[in-house]
């Protein structure tokens, strides 16, 4: 991609970018701790797990296993088709560059994830604008990859924490 032709909009640090990193573990570590008030006290009857419907979400280990590699495919190509492919289509079709480029893609990243309800697009939209900017700043896929992929750990973690629950109530 020309990030030249693109432009980097509002002006961040890239060291911001690669501190955030660690702002996306925190969920996933504190899923861990056995105080967490974010967590679901009924693992078992719960109707949803951030943002995600709980049928959508597997129901046992081998389901687990099989989710895990769907988040990992999907994190990437994801990255790949609604940060890198449309930066470049939308760029070069319609000549948005910069801040406005990031706010078109983070729109279309989040309306395909209306199957999460009104939450998970807005959740989304705001991942969406800060997955883009990290594009845009470390001009490196490889950032927002990661970042998507920890932030979706963490609902693999709950997930499993969720298969262990039922096992044990029954």
């Amino acid at each position: 991609m020309d990030f030249e032709a693109i432009g980097k909009g509002i002006l961040i640090d890239k060291s911001i970018f690669i501190s955030m990193i660690s702002v996306f573990t925190v969920p996933f570590i504190i899923s861990f701790l056995p105080w967490n008030n974010s967590v679901p006290k009924d693992m078992v009857n719960v109707k949803e797990l951030m943002g995600a419907p709980i049928e959508k979400l597997p129901s046992s280990i081998k389901e687990l296993w099989l989710f895990f590699g769907f988040i990992v495919v999907g994190v990437v190509f994801e990255e790949l088709i609604c940060r890198q492919f449309l930066f470049f289509a939308i760029n070069k079709t319609l000549g948005l560059g910069g801040d406005l480029l990031v706010i078109v893609t983070a729109i279309l990243f989040s309306i395909g994830h209306w199957y999460q309800g009104w939450k998970g697009v807005l959740g989304t939209l705001v991942l969406g604008l800060v997955f883009g900017k990290a594009l845009l700043v470390t001009e490196n896929i490889m950032v927002p990859i990661i970042l998507h992929f920890l932030n979706n750990l963490t609902v693999v973690h709950l997930s499993y924490k969720r298969i262990k629950a039922i096992k044990q109530a029954s």
